[in-house]
């Protein structure tokens, strides 16, 4: 499919937090970051899935809608605002840890 035919696209973000996570508060501050970029579009309403349980932690993608000429600005706010809400809602992200990484 060729994505730039349309003046709209979906930018997905793969993201992994952990298991003890919140997924109610998770969901609530993607969609607030979401809603306080202007860039991001309403309608469509953003993507939140639980896509599944991993090795790591939960799996969510989520999407969120923009006019294509509004790729940058996008994709750069809207990681740099999941991390900050991240942070300020004490959710972590799930990450590899080594056997020896472990704390017993």
């Amino acid at each position: 499919m060729n994505i730039t035919r349309y003046p709209i696209r979906r930018l997905t973000f793969d993201l992994t937090v952990e298991y003890e996570a919140d997924l109610a508060q998770v969901k609530r501050a993607l969609l607030d970051v979401a809603a306080a970029i202007p860039e991001v579009l309403d309608n469509p309403e953003p993507l939140y899935l639980i896509k599944g349980f991993g090795a790591r932690g939960v799996e969510i993608p989520f999407g969120v809608w923009f006019a294509k000429a509004d790729f940058l600005i996008v994709r750069n706010t809207v990681s740099e605002r999941i991390k900050s809400a991240f942070e300020e809602n004490a959710i972590r992200f799930a990450v590899l840890r080594w056997p020896d990484q472990v704390s017993s």
